[in-house]
């Protein structure tokens, strides 16, 4: 295998909002503790076609004429793997054979599979290693392509939402972050962003102000306005009609429209929610030390997909329901054939 480029710490430069590695491209917020693999690093969205692993150059009777010119960023350690200029690369220099000794080509051949993982030429050596390699494929590759597998799926998910027109995509806003918070601001839009409800409420409680920091509504806002039990027969008859209900967070709109409902001794019809930001946790790919993968904020996720934002600091329900529309929309615009591309696909 050629040598890899020496790791080092990342040349930063200071863009304005956020940290730039002028070697590897990437951006953070504060500056990073990790080390710069020493050339540009991509994520499976934005992968060249012409940079695949040395396994694949292999597959395709070609060799590395030099080091790597970049790297892939894995899930799990080691999270470099290394890529090469496919239009750099030179014809493999196969061994010659000897012509007639029989036995000798023979075990040439049924010994001429490498032992190294399919996906980043990875080689295992002691007995342990042996032990996380399997298939002719480690570890940190099996669960990159599981995980690309499951990103396919999301994609997919969100296509045949959009497909359809059972379903419509639900936001608020409340009295507070608690448990026992009230909604104040109701959005209900179909698939199609047709607004099917709109409006504030008038809440029991009144409005923590740490609430309002957030949606900005104050307790004068919401005075002058109907209460949840005068626009529940309408709210009602959409759920009755649609079941299928899409949220950014659904564990905080299930738990804050259950607790309203409640207080005014009215009763949720059967609803099959599905949590946006979930998918889009589990679409971006972003390890927690956990284990589990990260869930991002709406405006960070939008900003990722290049959704209009709006003004994200003020958190709305319209706006943040059409904001959660356009990442879904989004997603279902990336469902294709294959979502990684340059010699990674699973």
């Amino acid at each position: 295998m050629e040598s890899k480029p020496r790791k080092r710490k990342h040349h930063l430069e200071w863009e304005g909002r956020r940290y730039r590695c002028t070697v590897c491209q990437w951006t953070w917020k504060n500056p990073p503790r990790s080390v710069c693999p020493g050339v540009s690093c991509y994520r499976v969205d934005d992968l060249p076609s012409y940079l695949v692993s040395e396994p694949e150059l292999y597959r395709r009777h070609l060799q590395a004429a030099g080091p790597p010119d970049a790297c892939y960023f894995r899930l799990k350690e080691p999270h470099w793997l290394w890529l090469f200029d496919v239009r750099k690369a030179t014809p493999l220099e196969l061994p010659k054979l000897p012509r007639f000794n029989v036995a000798a080509r023979l075990k040439a051949w049924w010994g001429s599979g490498p032992a190294w993982c399919q996906w980043c030429g990875w080689r295992p050596e002691s007995d342990e290693d042996w032990k996380h390699f399997t298939s002719l494929c480690c570890d940190s590759c099996r669960f990159e392509q599981e995980w690309l597998r499951q990103r396919k799926a999301v994609c997919r998910w969100a296509h045949d939402l959009m497909q359809a027109d059972d379903w419509v995509l639900l936001a608020t806003a409340t009295t507070g972050l608690h448990s026992w918070a009230e909604v104040i601001e109701l959005a209900v839009l179909r698939p199609n962003g047709e607004v099917l409800l709109h409006t504030l409420l008038r809440p029991q409680y009144l409005i923590d102000p740490e609430a309002t920091t957030i949606h900005g509504l104050t307790d004068p806002d919401v005075q002058a306005v109907p209460t949840f039990p005068d626009i529940w027969p309408e709210l009602s008859r959409i759920f009755k009609r649609r079941h299928t209900i899409i949220a950014y967070d659904v564990p905080f709109h299930q738990r804050v429209l259950a607790f309203t409902t409640g207080q005014y001794q009215l009763r949720l019809p059967f609803l099959s929610w599905h949590c946006l930001m979930q998918q889009y946790a589990l679409y971006w790919g972003e390890l927690r030390p956990d284990g589990l993968f990260r869930w991002k904020k709406l405006s960070e996720a939008c900003k990722q997909q290049q959704v209009p934002r709006g003004r994200p600091r003020i958190r709305r329900a319209l706006p943040q329901a059409q904001k959660s529309l356009g990442l879904l929309k989004a997603l279902a615009a990336k469902a294709g054939p294959s979502l990684s591309q340059g010699g990674y696909a699973p």
